[in-house]
C-alpha cells in the first residue's frame, strides 16, 4: 500500500510539472512570435508579376571541371549572336589579366559557328591552352565574349576572378607543352 501511494504522488507530480512546463512554453512562444497575418518584409510580389530575364548578353562564371574553366553566356537580347562553336559549347573566350589582353593566338579556320537565339543559354570554356601568360595567384581575371559578326565591336565580361592553383599549373603545363 505504501508502495502504491509513493508512485501515485510521483505520477500526479510529473503531470503536474509537465503540464505547466506546455503552459509556460506555449505562452512564451505567443508572446515572441510573429502573428501569422503579418506578411514577411520584403515580399510583396504581385501574383501577375514574374521575374523578368536580364536584358543584353551576360556572361557568368559558373566553375571549374576537367582542366576547364566553365562560363555561362545568356543572350537577352533580341538579336541572334554567333560564337565559335557547336552544340551549346562556345570555345572563343576574350582574357583580360588584371586589364591586359591575355589571350594565346589560337587557329580557329574551319572552325564552326554557333548561333545563340534571344532567350537561349549556351556554355563556354576556356581551356589552359587559351591562356598567353601564367596570372599570378593574386591577380583578377576576366573572362568574356566577343560575337563574331563583321560590324561588331561589343565585348561581355563575366565578374573578375581569381583562377584556382591547380588550374594556374595546367596554365603553366601548357606553356611549358608548347614551349613558350
Amino acid at each position: 500500500m505504501h508502495g502504491t501511494t509513493i508512485g501515485t504522488l510521483i505520477f500526479l507530480a510529473a503531470l503536474f510539472v509537465g503540464i505547466q512546463t506546455t503552459a509556460f512554453s506555449t505562452d512564451v512562444a505567443a508572446q515572441f512570435s510573429l502573428p501569422a497575418d503579418i506578411p514577411e518584409p520584403g515580399f510583396h510580389l504581385d501574383p501577375d508579376q514574374v521575374p523578368k530575364a536580364p536584358a543584353g548578353v551576360r556572361v557568368s562564371y559558373i566553375g571549374v571541371n576537367d582542366s576547364t574553366l566553365r562560363f555561362l553566356i545568356y543572350n537577352g537580347s533580341t538579336e541572334t549572336v554567333s560564337c565559335l562553336g557547336y552544340a551549346g559549347l562556345c570555345a572563343s573566350p576574350e582574357l583580360l589579366i588584371n586589364g591586359l589582353d591575355a589571350n594565346a593566338w589560337v587557329c580557329m579556320m574551319g572552325s564552326p559557328r554557333y548561333d545563340i537565339k534571344p532567350g537561349d543559354t549556351v556554355e563556354m570554356i576556356v581551356t589552359p591552352e587559351d591562356f598567353a601568360s601564367v596570372p599570378g595567384k593574386n591577380d583578377k581575371v576576366v573572362v568574356g565574349y566577343k560575337p563574331i559578326r563583321e560590324d561588331s565591336q561589343d565585348r561581355y565580361f563575366a565578374e573578375p576572378i581569381v583562377i584556382p592553383p591547380a588550374f594556374r599549373n595546367e596554365i603553366r603545363k601548357s606553356l611549358t607543352k608548347f614551349g613558350e
